[in-house]
């Protein structure tokens, strides 16, 4: 069995701004420097609010940061983690965000190295930037069968519809 612990921040109309996968070992930083994202804590280490860390089937959670974190009314204290039992959700004061993080029980993980992994799970902008410009060339597709659908060029099916050759026609003195 293999442990696995979702962390996401959470704004407050419920939209998921960033979500992280910790599988096996591994950990995950939060930093709220003008914005909140998670992060590696090895990525900028004076600018960590807390830290969520899974290591032998355990998740904890531990404040880097005086206030930093509310859970339960009352802030999370610097340098005592605390056990993430199934799940747990916090304030994050600096950005008035929510910090979810969930412990799940994976089942079977035979091709996940023991080693553990973490796994970003939210779009790059490369990504972003690429489904906005499919969908611009979904649409000037569908406006363009549209027009050729208006002027008869093809049936509701897409079908090419041409007019037969002269010589095809039941008129045609050519015809056999």
């Amino acid at each position: 069995m293999l442990t696995e612990a979702q962390i996401e921040i959470v704004d407050e109309t419920g939209n998921v701004e960033d979500r992280v996968r910790i599988v096996g070992t591994g950990e995950v930083a939060l930093a709220t420097t003008g914005t909140s994202w998670l992060q590696l804590p090895s990525d900028a280490p004076a600018e960590i609010d807390a830290i969520i860390v899974l290591r032998d089937g355990a998740v904890t959670i531990e404040a880097k940061k005086f206030e930093a974190l509310r859970v339960d009314d009352e802030f999370l204290p610097m340098a005592k983690p605390r056990d993430v039992q199934r799940g747990l959700v916090a304030l994050i004061a600096a950005v008035r965000r929510h910090l979810h993080v969930t412990t799940v029980e994976v089942p079977t993980a035979s091709l996940m190295s023991p080693a553990g992994a973490v796994i970003r799970e939210q779009s790059s902008e490369l990504e972003r930037q690429a489904a906005a410009a499919a969908e611009k060339g979904i649409v000037k597709v569908r406006e363009h069968l549209a027009r050729l659908r208006a002027r008869g060029v093809i049936d509701e099916q897409g079908r090419l519809l041409v007019p037969f050759p002269k010589d095809m026609s039941p008129d045609s003195k050519t015809d056999v």
